[in-house]
């Protein structure tokens, strides 16, 4: 996970007017520089209590890569090559792992579903149009998609079921 040493947002911030009713989009922070936290995760659980407890940190995010043994893990770019005009060094480099990141956009939203007032149904919407592999319910009925956006829904509800985007990562 990386953290923004400026407590820049690493989210992007949605709200609704309350005089107008209108969605009001914020973007992320422009941070240059992350202070880097290592997670070990020992299982799908693990991960989605992972991800629960981040949606609570609007300034932190979840990367893929590993850092490098030169990596200053308490003050980073985020980069994962190296950029000699910029004078950049790679901080990052790829790793394998057990799940991957799925992330939906420009998702046409549905007429009948106003994601707003039924986020869940937004979420339903969208995780049916993921492959079957990603779908199959587990214990207790929740597939992996469906576990994933209940943890990431609580950061930002109206975009992870906006019928435009939604992230979750799914287990390999």
């Amino acid at each position: 996970m990386l953290f923004s040493v400026s407590n820049l947002y690493a989210t992007k911030r949605i709200r609704r007017d309350h005089k107008t009713g209108k969605i009001i989009k914020a973007g992320y922070g422009n941070e240059t520089f992350f202070r880097v936290k290592r997670v070990n995760l020992n299982g799908f659980d693990h991960l989605c209590t992972c991800l629960d407890a981040l949606t609570k940190q609007p300034f932190a995010l979840v990367i893929r890569g590993e850092p490098l043994p030169e990596t200053n893990l308490n003050h980073t770019r985020r980069v994962n090559h190296e950029d000699a005009e910029k004078g950049y060094q790679a901080a990052f480099t790829e790793a394998a792992r057990h799940w991957f990141a799925v992330d939906i956009d420009k998702v046409k939203k549905p007429v009948a579903i106003d994601p707003v007032s039924n986020p869940d149904a937004a979420i339903e919407f969208l995780i049916g149009l993921l492959p079957p592999s990603c779908t199959t319910r587990g214990a207790g009925g929740n597939s992996p998609a469906r576990r994933t956006c209940r943890a990431t829904r609580k950061r930002s509800p109206l975009d992870c079921g906006s019928g435009r985007a939604m992230r979750l990562m799914m287990p390999l």
